[in-house]
């Protein structure tokens, strides 16, 4: 048992070390309370899992930095981030294709104009889905224990598979034909 939960907090420890490199201070903060959590629990039993103030002040602790965290690291609360998706959104309204004149190569001139639309769609709805991911993590924050957190954003931190942004996908745009989107 002793060996499994050093198993355990020794992941924990180095996925809250890793999650410190990336720059993300509360879910390395929050992973470090998971394994104390975890250890703790596992150690003086599962029934006391609400009588011990020790585990429920940890809970509260990780509570407390994930909610702190969600709102920090949101893009939904960046106000540079919202404007630059809403000058964005005027932008794209505007965009004329991309002409030889603007992309000498025949490729990126028509992935440009295939996808010159999206741009539209996507800047359009970024706030609204950043506001959505907030509130799904502020979600977590409140009804996730410490432990199910701490497994929560290890997995959330290997899913590398994801759309990108109004911004990310401008650059994109602007890279294929430079100068017409207006970057």
């Amino acid at each position: 048992m002793i060996i499994f939960i050093g198993t355990v907090d020794l992941v924990l420890v180095i996925y809250a070390l890793l999650e410190f490199y990336a720059g993300s201070s509360f879910n390395g903060i929050s992973l470090l309370l998971g394994a104390i959590w975890f250890s703790w629990i596992a150690l003086t039993g599962l029934e006391n899992i609400f009588k011990c103030e020790f585990a429920n002040g940890i809970a509260f602790l990780a509570i407390l930095v994930s909610v702190i965290g969600a709102f920090v690291e949101s893009d939904f609360t960046d106000l540079e981030s919202t404007q630059a998706n809403t000058e964005l959104l005027s932008k794209s309204v505007r965009i004329k294709y991309c002409t030889s004149h603007d992309q000498p190569n025949r490729h990126n001139r028509e992935l440009f104009n295939k996808h010159k639309d999206e741009l539209l769609m996507k800047c359009g709805l970024q706030n609204i889905h950043d506001a959505q991911e907030l509130n799904f993590t502020l979600f977590k924050s409140l009804h996730l224990d410490p432990f199910t957190s701490s497994v929560d954003i290890i997995l959330n931190s290997s899913n590398s598979e994801r759309e990108p942004t109004c911004q990310e996908f401008a650059r994109a745009l602007d890279h294929l034909c430079p100068g017409v989107i207006g970057l």
